[in-house]
């Protein structure tokens, strides 16, 4: 065998191992080609899913987002609503609590000149005004004078017993806003005894009771009142009643 026959040989193998090895190359870049391409199809749709998520937890962010402005939006109107409503109701009751001051400063300066005992008491059940007769019978005939009932509620000055009589007969006064007559006990030297008394709302308006006012009787012309006084609570209960119709 020569030898440039040798070196064909030789050659040729080389020449198909190269060809063996190209066919490989290209066979492995399309597998590549083929690998990057699935990846970028695989990441294209993960991306997209992720995007959606995204988008939708932003749609579903903002909706509440709007709701909660709506929200509050109405609350802070009504709650303007409700400064304003307050604000008026606060003018109207400053207003009446300075008339009301002033009209309790006046009664308790006050002294009616009346040929019978008789006094008057605010809201709270406290004395505010009596007159010269009330304090010359009831008063010091058992040691005491105006200016220790004055500012006292009704249990203060005459203890509980007697007290809760006169305030549960005030808040009946003042929640029929209606005048009445009772017979009520009274502390009196010689004592125990029993007295007449008209009892009457005092009314700012024809709305506000801002106390109660009352006449008493001694106890020996009670007897003269008895039939009087049923009558004329009668006839209070009928007109309130016959209002209610």
């Amino acid at each position: 065998m020569s030898t440039e026959l040798i070196i064909l040989i030789v050659s040729g193998i080389f020449n198909i191992f190269a060809g063996i090895n190209i066919w490989r190359g290209r066979e492995l870049k399309k597998e590549e080609k083929e690998t990057d391409s699935n990846i970028s199809v695989n990441l294209n749709a993960s991306n997209r899913e992720d995007f959606n998520a995204v988008l939708n937890a932003i749609r579903t962010d903002g909706d509440i987002l709007r709701k909660d402005n709506q929200l509050l939006r109405t609350e802070i109107n009504e709650i303007k609503k409700a400064e304003e409503l307050c604000s008026e109701k606060n003018s109207i009751l400053e207003k009446r609590f300075n008339k009301l001051a002033a009209d309790f400063k006046l009664l308790q300066f006050a002294s009616p000149t009346l040929p019978t005992p008789a006094w008057m008491k605010d809201e709270a059940g406290i004395m505010i005004s009596l007159n010269d007769e009330y304090e010359e019978l009831y008063l010091k005939k058992i040691g005491k004078t105006r200016e220790d009932y004055l500012g006292k509620t009704d249990i203060e000055f005459w203890g509980k017993e007697i007290g809760e009589i006169y305030h549960r007969n005030d808040l009946l006064i003042m929640k029929s806003k209606k005048p009445k007559a009772y017979i009520e006990p009274l502390k009196t030297e010689d004592g125990i005894k029993s007295v007449y008394v008209i009892k009457y709302p005092l009314i700012v308006g024809e709305e506000y009771v801002v106390g109660i006012g009352g006449h008493t009787i001694a106890e020996e012309f009670v007897h003269m009142f008895n039939d009087a006084m049923h009558t004329f609570n009668d006839a209070q209960d009928k007109t309130e009643s016959d209002k209610k119709l």
